[in-house]
């Protein structure tokens, strides 16, 4: 109880000694911020107190605060603790996240086992279109009116076709079907129901009795099989037709002999029957072999990939509970539509959370008070303060230095891999403690000596000898003037209507990058923010198949034309699948970053930049007559996507690419004509539906490429 109570009434006589319960701030009422940790910043404070003996606290006002000191350490080691504690558990729901979180890849997945069950079907469809059953056919016209034998040969022909695909296709399908039980192949087999006859070598024998009119018709017959009705069947008209499949019309001689065929043809119909139906049955069972194997592997396949892609839907919406269990307990909410922008949210929020406890942490740990492990001594003979002022800041100096550590910070810092999906990683950032401030408690002694006790804070920031990353910006400065903006001479006749009027613009001074935004520097943006571009959004992209622009699932900025991921080596191209929206957000992130003020150009800044500005050389394209020295344009890419940046020749001002590559959005809204008049700093109209791109492409041709010439598209494209 005395202690305590001497406690109480130490602090209320000792006011200066008490220390902050929030902040730890010693009270003392000498103390400095570095770099005023000086001589004559603490002469100034001593010459202040209207009595010199209040320069003196007493060894009891020490020992407090020494005591308080321990006890704000102390209490610094358990919050650290607690952080500490908070930080694990972020990690350890981040690794939890990260189990079930990437839903992309798995999406990605089941479309890639779509798209191989898909091939793997068409490769059935193929084969079951190439492999055609064969047989063996008589056909006798009775009273024939004509005796070409062309035409005879063709009315044969017509006469074969419903008997040989009725029965052919329907013996080879059945027996194919039989091997199979899977309800989607069987349906691909199944959906053949017709096919068209193809002789084989033409006729074997078809001889013409003139007498009894009639003729007869001997051939191998292919039916190839196919969905549907070729349609277009010839009208038989030359005389009545009887046919003979000779392969299972086991008395076709007698049919032929009724008929009025004499005895020698059907005898040489009997002698090839027996030399030909031994091949065909070969030649049919190798046909059926293939169709059945095919089949029957088709359907081990097909089944796999409907169990996985059944497996990965049940992952799918497993971890899709998950995830929205995870946003509850974060407080986030759940897109059942998108779980995958649901889990990146979730990721998100981690990620500030986790970056918020080490900020927290450091403010914790500069917090700790530490002293010097003896108090600097002197000696005051007469004056006293211009010595004890002295000794504070030589105190302030071994303070100074002995608080110069450096230790390392685990950052968990978000990064992109090559297959398009969020991963974590940590990255050692390292820190250095600084002075921060200063606070000096001189004790006098028993004759003229005293000694300085001083405490001090300190305060973490990056190692200085580590450079803040350079400016991802490489800016052209363009003088401004005054030019003529639109359809001018040199365009040759090229210009469309909403080049017109060609009018006076005058520009100031601006700088605009020397080339496209690139890969890499689009996604440091995206690696250091939580943005989702449209396409990231929508969850496509358009990408060129060699002929047309599709729509292709995963698409996104990482992509190139096709849409490929990109590889490390490409990331010197310009960056694509960039909506207006998306390149607007990126120079907002880069004025943040860099304290710099960026933006898209205006049209008018654009074209006058591609011009070349007052160094102009008024040519057709951006620094050139000849679209091949300045442009990756159709002709020389053979359409076959972007080029890495700077390959061309540059414009006059040192821009590269303004002519060809890709397209490059500019700030304005679309007018399909120019206002009349002259015009100083134009930004366009103040609405509309689309945004202007400028400078044509890769995949387009050289007039496309012309400093004039103008595109649009809706901002979100």
């Amino acid at each position: 109880m005395k202690i305590i109570q001497r406690l109480y009434i130490f602090l209320f006589l000792f006011p200066i000694a008490d220390l902050n319960a929030q902040n730890c701030i010693p009270q003392s009422k000498f103390s400095a911020e570095v770099p005023n940790v000086t001589e004559s910043s603490f002469s100034r404070q001593l010459n202040a107190l209207p009595n010199a003996f209040d320069v003196f606290y007493h060894q009891n006002d020490i020992d407090a605060v020494y005591n308080m000191m321990r006890q704000c350490n102390q209490q610094m080691g358990i919050e650290l603790a607690t952080v500490d504690k908070q930080r694990r558990a972020k990690i350890t729901q981040i690794n939890d996240l990260l189990e079930y979180g990437d839903i992309f890849t798995i999406k990605n997945a089941i479309l890639q086992l779509e798209k191989d069950m898909a091939e793997t079907m068409a490769n059935l469809d193929k084969s079951l279109s190439e492999n055609a059953p064969r047989g063996l056919f008589a056909v006798l016209l009775k009273d024939i009116t004509t005796t070409d034998k062309l035409k005879l040969q063709t009315a044969a022909l017509a006469a074969i076709g419903p008997s040989a695909v009725n029965a052919l296709r329907g013996t080879h399908i059945e027996r194919i079907t039989k091997v199979v039980d899977l309800v989607a192949v069987e349906d691909l087999i199944n959906s053949y129901t017709s096919g068209q006859t193809v002789p084989v070598g033409g006729a074997l024998y078809d001889p013409v009795n003139f007498s009894s009119r009639y003729y007869l018709y001997l051939a191998r017959i292919d039916v190839k099989l196919l969905k549907k009705s070729p349609g277009g069947t010839q009208s038989v008209g030359l005389g009545n037709p009887y046919v003979f499949n000779l392969e299972l019309d086991t008395d076709y001689e007698s049919g032929l002999l009724a008929k009025g065929v004499i005895r020698d043809h059907i005898e040489n119909i009997k002698k090839l029957a027996q030399e030909h139906l031994k091949i065909i049955a070969e030649d049919n069972a190798l046909t059926l072999e293939i169709s059945e194997r095919v089949s029957s592997e088709t359907e081990v396949k097909v089944k796999r990939y409907k169990e996985q892609i059944e497996q990965k839907e049940l992952d799918l919406r497993s971890r899709a509970e998950k995830i929205k269990s995870f946003c509850n307990r974060l407080g986030l909410p759940f897109d059942a539509n998108n779980p995958d922008l649901s889990a990146a949210a979730a990721k998100s929020r981690l990620l500030a959370d986790i970056a918020e406890i080490e900020k927290r942490r450091l403010d914790i740990q500069d917090r700790e008070i530490f002293t010097l492990s003896k108090p600097e001594k002197g000696d005051a003979t007469t004056d006293p303060l211009p010595e004890i002022a002295a000794k504070i800041a030589a105190a302030g100096k071994k303070l100074e230095g002995q608080a110069g550590l450096s230790f390392e910070v685990e950052e968990f810092v978000k990064v992109r891999n090559l297959q398009t999906e969020e991963a974590f990683s940590s990255n050692k950032v390292k820190y250095v403690r600084r002075l921060k401030r200063v606070w000096a408690f001189p004790v006098g002694g028993t004759s003229n000596d005293f000694e300085v006790h001083i405490f001090g804070q300190c305060i973490s920031v990056r190692d200085g000898d580590t450079p803040p990353p350079p400016d991802p910006r490489d800016m052209v400065l363009v003088k401004g003037g005054t030019f003529t903006m639109g359809c001018t001479y040199e365009q040759a006749g090229d210009c469309g209507n909403d080049e017109w009027p060609a009018h006076k613009v005058t520009l100031s001074d601006y700088y605009i990058g020397k080339n496209e935004v690139t890969v890499a520097e689009f996604k440091e943006f995206m690696d250091n923010s939580d943005y989702l571009t449209d396409a990231e959004k929508e969850g496509n992209s358009y990408v060129y198949s060699g002929s047309s622009w599709d729509k292709k699932n995963g698409v996104s900025w990482r992509c190139d034309t096709y849409g490929k991921v990109r590889s490390t080596a490409d990331y010197n191209h310009p960056v694509i699948h960039v909506s207006w929206n998306d390149a607007v957000a990126y120079c907002r992130w880069l004025s943040g970053k860099t304290g710099k003020s960026y933006r898209l150009p205006t049209e008018a800044e654009w074209e006058y930049a591609a011009r070349g500005g007052k160094l102009t050389k008024n040519t057709k394209y951006a620094g050139s007559d000849n679209v091949d020295e300045v442009a990756w344009y159709t002709s020389n890419t053979n359409n076959t996507g972007t080029r890495a940046v700077r390959q061309k020749k540059p414009n006059e001002l040192g821009i590269y690419d303004m002519s060809g590559n890709v397209w490059e959005w500019c700030a304005d809204w679309y007018a399909d004509k120019y206002s009349t008049g002259a015009q100083i700093n134009p930004t366009g109209p103040d609405s509309g539906s689309f945004r202007v791109l400028r400078g044509g492409s890769w995949i387009d041709g050289a007039e496309y490429c012309r400093v004039s010439y103008r595109c649009y598209f809706a901002p979100e494209y």
